[in-house]
């Protein structure tokens, strides 16, 4: 039920999104083929520097899609289907993508504004996700993990503070 609730909730901003975004830095479409392409990349992600930086160019070369191409990724960072090494790789992506936002690429600057209205819902889902781990130990290993990812550790941890030990 709450994934049907998330998914409600993408597809009507992505319909408003549709209607407001002609003419906004970002809001080009992406065709079939580089659409093929984004998700290959987001499927084959992983961990590792490579992985996660051949991502990353891809997405920094076509800052003109940073629209569409945020909400591909908001949206496979929200299925709860997916393991956590997979997620975590895909938050590594953000946060290179955002680090990498005030770069000399024309309309780079956008992926800031299009995750600055999708990181809240990202961190919600992650934090029913960690509240439903039925082990504990994956649990406590998501959250350093989170933490270590700059300033979106940061900004989960003030979007949903965890329980304070006393």
């Amino acid at each position: 039920r709450e994934r049907i609730r998330l998914e409600e909730r993408a597809t009507l901003e992505r319909q408003k999104r549709d209607r407001d975004k002609k003419g906004i830095a970002g809001g080009k479409r992406l065709s079939d083929s580089e659409w093929d392409k984004l998700e290959q990349l987001l499927r084959m992600i992983r961990g590792t520097r490579s992985t996660v930086l051949e991502a990353m160019v891809f997405c920094l070369d076509h800052c003109d899609w940073a629209i569409e191409i945020t909400e591909c990724i908001a949206e496979s960072l929200t299925i709860l289907e997916t393991d956590w090494p997979l997620k975590m790789a895909r938050l590594m992506l953000v946060s290179d993508i955002l680090h990498n936002t005030a770069s000399s690429r024309p309309a780079a600057w956008a992926y800031r504004r299009e995750f600055e209205r999708s990181l809240p819902d990202i961190f919600e889902h992650f934090h029913i996700c960690v509240s439903r781990e039925e082990s504990r130990l994956q649990a406590d290993k998501v959250l350093p993990r989170l933490e270590n990812l700059g300033g979106l550790g940061a900004l989960c941890a003030s979007v949903h503070p965890g329980p304070r030990g006393g």
